[in-house]
Order: C-alpha cells, then structure tokens, then sequence
C-alpha cells in the first residue's frame, strides 16, 4: 500500500515525505470516510464505466493492465499518480476570453491523496483541510464534520465507484477529471426502483409485521421526491411513522439489493412510478377512474366515500376544464 498526496491549488505540489506516520493517519483518514471496504458506505455510491476516448488509451485501462499487480512497482504508480493530480488541475480551470487559464471559482481548493495497492486505486479530494494537521495528516476533533467535504473514486480491474457528498456527482471530477460516465442513467435506475417494489424487495426481510402498508408508503414518499436517497426516504418515513418494531438504521431498513442495485441519489422518472402506482377504479359499467397512490388520496381526503357517493377534490388548475362538462358558466 502507497499513499500519495497532491496540493491543488493554482498547481500541483507534491509532499514528497510520506512517512510510515504520515500513511496510517492518510489511510485512518480514507477508512472514516469512505468505510471499513474502501469502496463508501452502502447506498452512497455510484457506479460508473470508462468514456470512449479516441485520441487516446484511457488511463484507467493502462492502470488496470500495466499497474494494478503485484508487486507494485512504485516508480510507475508514481508517474500515473503525478499525471492524475495535474489532471485534476486541468479539469479544475476555467479559460478566459483572451485564452489564459485560471481556477474556476466555483470549484474548491484543496488536497488530493491517492492510495495505491496491487488490486485498487482510491482517489481522494478533501475540499476541507482545516481539521487536519497538515504537516502529519493526523486529524483534529472537528474533522468528523468537515469529512462530508470530499469527493472520491474507486478503481479496481471489474469496478469503478464514485462517492461524492453532493446529490449529483461533479461533471468536472467525473467527465474532465476521470473521463467516466455513469453505468446507469437516472431511467434505468427507476425501472430497477420499480421492480423492486413489484418483487418485495425494497425492504429489509426483516420487516415482516404490516410489510406491505411500510412498503406502500415508502413508495408514497418515493413519489414525492425529486431524488431517491435511501437515507433521506428512511428518515422522511421514520418521522411519519407509527409502525413498532422496525430498525434504526436505514441500511438495515432497505434489502441489500436495494442499496447495492440502486445508485445513490438518482433524478427519479416521475413518469413510469406514476404509472406503477397508479389504479383503475370501477365505478359502475360506465365510469372508472385512475388514481395514483389510491391510498394517500383517502388519507389526505381528496377522494372521500359517503354512502353510495364518491367525492372528489377538484385542483384547481384542472377545475375549469372540469365545469365544461357540467355547463357550468365562469
């Protein structure tokens, strides 16, 4: 295992000295954030596959076939870690009118390490380096709160995960910097949404008491967001919750499926969960309507059963088109 580590700024400058204590604190530092595997935490990660570059051979290939073995041959990883972090430069400037180069000011200074070993590559940037000891990367005890300050990658020869703290990946770390693209777009990721409710299997086996009514309204509050962030939709749940007995976490509330299959933070189609959720509802031979998440129109009373008379509420926006039919004058 060899760390590197790279001061971007208006250049690069290399700490030369990576000593044995300045390693383990960089790797305590990658373990903190990024989990006990190295990869980040379960469901706060995105899978990702190589552009296709014309010009040239992508550097991921070169690092998966020339350098990912064993022994590492230190020199070479060197290089390819040197070129990474003048990439990184690269991609983190912007061109002015009259063609000079300077650093886009809505992108974050700050240090990018690298740890190489004979089967991975991780690559880290900490925008936020105030609680770490600069001279030893030991960290300060308010390093707990600046570690969500980071965007990371990890490489190995069969997969490539990107974790960054913000609802969606930074173009200039993942298109310029790392020239990937994403192994699911934001459809693929609802259809795989989608079939999990289908098959049950959005939820941890665990739930087993009233599983269908949680999963019906998980599925509700899915439909009221923009992202799919398990650990927001488990919190938004828990706090709409009355059901006993379900677990505190929500990686042990959501199925390892869910968390691994899905992509975190994803836009999700608003247009097929609609059509997932929606039902037909027979009313007599002559009239049925189509309604989605039947069961929070009841809760939140916008359809309402009174006898044999079913009430509706109108909105508005779809009311004058509504009283057209009744010949009802504006």
């Amino acid at each position: 295992m060899i760390f590197y580590v790279f001061s971007i700024t208006d250049s690069v400058t290399e700490d030369k000295d990576i000593d044995s204590n300045k390693a383990n604190n960089l790797n305590e530092i990658m373990l903190d954030i990024l989990g006990q595997d190295g990869v980040g935490q379960i469901g706060k990660k995105r899978s990702y596959d190589l552009m296709s570059i014309e010009e040239y051979e992508h550097p991921f290939v070169l690092l998966r076939r020339d350098l990912l073995s064993s022994p590492l041959n230190p020199k070479l990883v060197h290089e390819f870690c040197l070129d990474l972090a003048v990439n990184l430069l690269a991609a983190e400037l912007v061109e002015d009118s009259d063609g000079s180069k300077r650093r886009n000011k809505k992108i974050t200074e700050g240090i990018l390490v690298i740890k190489a070993t004979s089967s991975d590559l991780t690559i880290l940037k900490l925008e936020q380096t105030r609680s770490i000891d600069m001279k030893t990367y030991a960290k300060h005890d308010s390093f707990s709160s600046d570690k969500n300050y980071f965007k990371a990658c990890f490489v190995n020869n069969s997969s490539i995960y990107v974790i960054d703290k913000n609802i969606r990946a930074a173009k200039y770390w993942t298109e310029k910097f790392l020239k990937i693209t994403p192994s699911k777009d934001d459809k693929e990721n609802t259809k795989i949404l989608i079939s999990l409710l289908k098959k049950d299997k959005l939820l941890s086996d665990s739930i087993k008491e009233r599983r269908k009514d949680i999963q019906n309204k998980v599925a509700s509050i899915v439909l009221d967001r923009k992202y799919f962030d398990p650990e927001i939709v488990f919190s938004d749940f828990m706090e709409q919750s009355t059901y006993p007995n379900l677990p505190s976490e929500y990686s042990n509330f959501f199925s390892n499926e869910t968390l691994s299959s899905l992509d975190y933070d994803f836009l999700i189609d608003k247009k097929p969960l609609h059509k997932y959720m929606k039902k037909t509802v027979p009313l007599s031979d002559y009239i049925s309507i189509d309604v989605v998440d039947f069961q929070r129109q009841i809760d939140s009373l916008d359809i309402s059963l009174e006898g044999e008379r079913l009430y509706i509420v109108v909105d508005d926006k779809y009311l004058k088109e509504i009283r057209r039919y009744f010949l009802e004058e504006e």
